[in-house]
């Protein structure tokens, strides 16, 4: 695991690799399909990077520790987190195990997205006085849409470990909250589905009994 922090079927497109360098090393492989939620009524992107050596033969009975991203788009992006090269970087130097990366796109980024649907999918209560455009935040259902509909996708998809130990959520500034509240979603540790939560520059702002953080 790394220590950081339904659906309507569609097919997953790889984005082409580069070719390998003189040194004979190969750029990461990125697969991006849209996943359509039942719980927020739209469409986006999710983003998966895979593990060097997933596609051969001799890794195919092999399952993944997978981490789970939310602002997928930023966790891709090489300007911003940049996750390709950061976690081929550690994989190659041995510092964390093989494993898959999951970014998923925030509602703005959507099919028909608005500027306030991160706000509206994060945030779990009305905030007046730092949200005050969004009186009617939606991101109570957050972990529903998490644990319910991309978690099982991925599944679907990609050979992840169905161990809790070995499944995480990270983010950051409100997404924070969402990592935290997923991970702890279930009410008995056993049946919780993941282990692990990572935050950026995390804010519990809005966490309903406390103030920011």
């Amino acid at each position: 695991m790394l220590v950081l922090a339904v659906t309507m079927p569609a097919s997953a497109s790889s984005i082409p690799s580069p070719a390998p360098d003189a040194a004979g090393a190969v750029g990461p492989c990125i697969e991006v399909f849209l996943l359509e939620s039942r719980v927020f009524g739209n469409r986006r992107t999710i983003r998966v990077l895979l593990p060097p050596g997933y596609g051969d033969p001799a890794s195919r009975a092999l399952r993944y520790p997978v981490m789970y991203f939310n602002d997928g788009f930023a966790v891709f992006k090489p300007g911003a987190w940049n996750a390709p090269e950061i976690v081929g970087r550690l994989e190659s130097e041995g510092r964390i195990r093989p494993l898959i990366v999951v970014g998923i796109d925030n509602g703005a980024t959507a099919e028909n997205g608005s500027a306030d649907q991160r706000t509206l999918e994060y945030v779990p209560y009305a905030d007046a006085r730092y949200e005050p455009r969004v009186p009617a935040p939606r991101g109570n259902r957050y972990p529903e849409f998490l644990v319910e509909e991309v978690m099982p996708e991925i599944a679907s998809r990609y050979r992840v470990s169905p161990r809790p130990k070995d499944t995480g959520v990270g983010g950051a500034s409100s997404m924070t909250r969402r990592a935290r509240s997923a991970d702890s979603r279930r009410p008995r540790p056993s049946s919780s589905p993941t282990r692990r939560a990572g935050s950026s520059s995390g804010s519990l702002t809005a966490a309903r009994g406390g103030g920011s953080a």
